[in-house]
C-alpha cells in the first residue's frame, strides 16, 4: 500500500519504466449507481503491485487529486500499455 505521496512518483516511475500495467478501480461497492470510488491498484509484474487508497480507511488517504496528479499522466500515456482488471 502506497503511504507516502513520494511513493505515488516511484510507482509511476515503476511502471512507466515497465511500459505496461494492469490497474483496478477499488469502489466502496454497491450498485453502480451508489458506488464511490476509494482507491486504486497498479501492477505491472508478477509481485509487483501498488494500491493508493483515496479516503482515510487504512490510516493514509490521499484523495483524488494527489493520485491523479500523480498517475494521471501514467495512465493517459499512450506508449504504457493498459489493461483493466
Amino acid at each position: 500500500m502506497i503511504r507516502s505521496e513520494g511513493e505515488l512518483a516511484e510507482v509511476a516511475a515503476l511502471v512507466r519504466a515497465a511500459g505496461k500495467c494492469a490497474f483496478e478501480v477499488e469502489t466502496s461497492g454497491g450498485s453502480w449507481q451508489d458506488a464511490v470510488m476509494v482507491g486504486l491498484a497498479l501492477c505491472w509484474g508478477p509481485g509487483l503491485v501498488a494500491y493508493a487508497p483515496l479516503e482515510g480507511r487504512y490510516g493514509v488517504g490521499f484523495g483524488t487529486a494527489a493520485v491523479t496528479a500523480a498517475w494521471g499522466p501514467l495512465l493517459a500515456d499512450p506508449k504504457v500499455e493498459k489493461v483493466a482488471h
